[in-house]
């Protein structure tokens, strides 16, 4: 019989484009005008996003798109 709780190592990890397919359709419209206008893929955005939100939890703010790109801008802007 399987455990009830499994453990974080019996869960195959996702990657982000799979997390961002969880993300209401919303949100991935943004990520992915993003992705376009700044020619970087959805899944390099996303991460810094996540980055982004971390950063929000440890000075208890909540993440806001607009500040999002301000933040990030430098990065969002560089060529590859």
């Amino acid at each position: 019989m399987k455990p009830m709780n499994p453990t974080v190592e019996s869960v195959p990890e996702m990657t982000l484009d799979e997390r961002l397919a969880r993300t209401c359709a919303d949100f991935q419209a943004e990520i992915d005008e993003l992705a376009r206008t700044y020619r970087k893929a959805k899944s390099v955005i996303y991460a810094w996003w996540l980055e982004y939100c971390e950063d929000c939890r440890n000075y208890d703010q909540s993440p806001v798109m607009s500040e999002f790109v301000v933040w990030y801008r430098s990065r969002l802007e560089e060529q590859p």
